[in-house]
């Protein structure tokens, strides 16, 4: 059984969400500033503490949804990412040790 890494699936699927907004607004966001810059980031709070500079220049009042947000969404991928290895035969421990 071939493997696919929950990255490249996670890719495949905001690729594909990507073409589906474009088709719908007629907005290609891939060359948004703000959608390059969230491709460096390396844990949750790295995208909080970008959403909350941007919301800080746009002068935007939601970000007391930011970490609710971003947190339901890290745990969802980790959720999915869990399921992904369990549908591939491997079982994989929460802190990432394969068991």
């Amino acid at each position: 059984m071939s493997r696919v890494s929950p990255r490249a699936t996670y890719r495949s699927i905001f690729n594909d969400a990507l073409v589906v907004y474009r088709e719908k607004t007629g907005k290609d966001l891939t060359s948004d500033p703000l959608l390059r810059n969230l491709e460096f980031c390396k844990s949750p709070d790295d995208i909080i503490i970008l959403l909350r500079k941007q919301t800080q220049r746009d002068n935007i009042k939601w970000t007391k949804w930011l970490k609710p947000i971003v947190t339901v969404l890290d745990a969802s991928s980790k959720i999915i990412s869990l399921i992904n290895h369990v549908r591939q035969g491997i079982r994989t421990h929460p802190s990432g040790v394969c068991s």
